[in-house]
């Protein structure tokens, strides 16, 4: 023993770990740190321990991105106004902090959301948080790289301190910061961003009213998807117009219950926030059409299993008439288009679920009316559908834009779900390459992605004649997406009105 040091001994019961099952799978924690031989008292120690690891792990991550982000600087993006530049109108709020907090590229999300796996939006998220630690909160970021506070409350901080650090003196945030993180392990997650606004509040009282302003800018609707056909619609408003919205909801629901209604207060409440939405008795505002789309194959619509499809190849004049018979035996005089709605038919291979051809209730008539144009007066089994040719000019033809929104059923960039009516037919070999206007050669790109193909540095798309899009960020990550219309589904949705979304030369 030596004067100022000691020596620490913890003996502990370790016992092999378990013969792994499954041949070359690497060792996992628990096989090398066995659970079952830890006592409750080391059980509770080593999960003391997973936490501190957590953290340094985050502010780890999140100094990766922030140096990422350096790499990717603003400089590298059009100016303001030049053509194909951002529309600032369109910019969300956190686009336009990321810009702010580090000079940093519009594209920088696109590519990080490649690297993490997730969408534009989480990923923009992600960056904004670690941007704000790094170069606002670096008290905080230090906390939690030496495991003296966790991440929630370290992104909690990034929160409800990074937005206003635009318009707020540095000194004051390092004044709050250092008021705040003696309590944070204390507080919790609400409590800590509560105590940090009314520190930044009492030091710079305009500072609230900034906050509230930029919030605003904020709002927005989003929809998410939902097990058992049902999806959760999310409205970010001020705190008073939504109280005012869920007070109301909740009247009409209770006036329902008052009437004899036997169904539950949730769902009174949310027909009454629908039909608020929809109004369908209001006439005094422009009429406002929703599409819908039903992806329905015809055998399951006739109450059988399995799915629709066209068989032999090609597509003869005797498959389309099965088709049509398939059709006219779900209701009387036929399956037609509802009132105001279209009817798209997609024709899809047996074998490997290819999409041949969409067409419409008309065409497939006509088309299986006449038959062979060589051969009128035999079933020849001559093709008389497929995709649509390429028309050798640059713009698609309208056929070409149907086959491909159903093809795609969604921008074809990794992790965007941008519907395709709101997407442009671009060229993966761009024409003045001498890329083709051809199906193999077009797919849908929402106009951000379209935008980041065309102009960003460093990325690369390649299609091959399958329509599986490989895309590679500047850093050499490579992702693949593989068109819905080839996933055996038969009636892939259709897209919005024929000529929209596409972009004038050069893209």
């Amino acid at each position: 023993m030596f004067e100022g040091w000691g020596v620490g001994l913890a003996v502990a019961e370790l016992r092999p770990a378990a013969p792994v099952d499954a041949p070359g799978r690497p060792a996992r924690l628990s096989d090398v740190l066995p659970v079952a031989v830890r006592s409750p008292e080391g059980k509770v120690h080593e999960l003391g321990r997973v936490q501190q690891l957590k953290s340094a792990i985050a502010a780890y991550e999140a100094d990766l991105i922030a140096g990422l982000a350096a790499d990717r600087p603003a400089t590298a993006d059009l100016p303001a106004g030049a053509p194909g530049a951002a529309a600032e109108r369109w910019c969300a709020p956190d686009a336009a902090e990321l810009a702010r907090l580090g000079g940093v590229s519009e594209f920088f999300p696109d590519e990080l959301a490649q690297v993490l796996r997730c969408s534009r939006a989480q990923a923009t998220t992600v960056a904004v948080h670690a941007l704000t630690l790094v170069h606002l909160l670096p008290r905080t970021w230090a906390a939690l790289a030496d495991g003296r506070i966790d991440w929630p409350r370290a992104r909690g901080l990034a929160q409800q301190l990074g937005l206003p650090g635009e318009d707020v003196d540095p000194a004051v945030l390092a004044e709050v910061e250092a008021a705040v993180l003696p309590r944070a392990e204390e507080l919790s997650v609400t409590g800590l961003r509560a105590l940090a606004e009314r520190e930044l509040v009492r030091r710079d009282p305009r500072a609230a009213e900034r906050r509230r302003r930029r919030a605003q800018r904020a709002a927005d609707v989003v929809l998410r998807p939902a097990p058992d056909g049902m999806a959760q619609l999310s409205v970010f408003l001020p705190a008073p117009d939504a109280a005012a919205v869920l007070d109301t909801a909740d009247r009409y629901a209770r006036l329902e219950k008052e009437a004899g209604s036997a169904e539950p207060i949730g769902v009174l409440r949310a027909r009454a926030v629908t039909d608020l939405a929809l109004r369908p008795w209001d006439t005094s505002r422009p009429p406002v059409t929703a599409h819908l789309t039903v992806l329905a194959p015809l055998p399951v619509l006739a109450g059988d299993d399995g799915v629709a499809e066209v068989e032999g190849r090609p597509i003869t004049a005797s498959g389309l008439r099965r088709v049509l018979e398939q059709l006219d035996s779900l209701c009387p005089g036929g399956l037609q288009a509802p009132s105001g709605g279209t009817l798209l038919l997609a024709l899809t291979d047996p074998v490997t679920g290819r999409l041949r051809a969409t067409v419409t209730r008309r065409e497939l008539e006509t088309r299986a009316r006449r038959g062979c144009p060589q051969h009128p007066a035999a079933d020849c089994g001559c093709p008389l559908l497929a995709e649509p040719a390429a028309p050798g000019r640059y713009r698609p033809t309208p056929a070409q834009r149907r086959f491909l929104r159903v093809r795609d059923q969604r921008c074809r960039m990794p992790g965007c779900s941008t519907r395709p009516g709101w997407a442009d037919l671009d060229h993966v070999v761009p024409h003045d390459q001498g890329g083709e206007t051809s199906c193999d050669n077009l797919c849908c790109l929402c106009r951000r992605h379209h935008r980041l193909k065309t102009f960003a540095p460093g990325w690369s798309f390649v299609m091959d004649d399958d329509g599986v899009l490989t895309v590679t960020t500047p850093s050499g990550v490579t992702r693949v997406t593989r068109p819905p219309g080839l996933d055996r589904r038969p009636f892939p949705p259709s897209a919005g009105p024929d000529g929209e979304g596409d972009d004038p030369p050069p893209f």
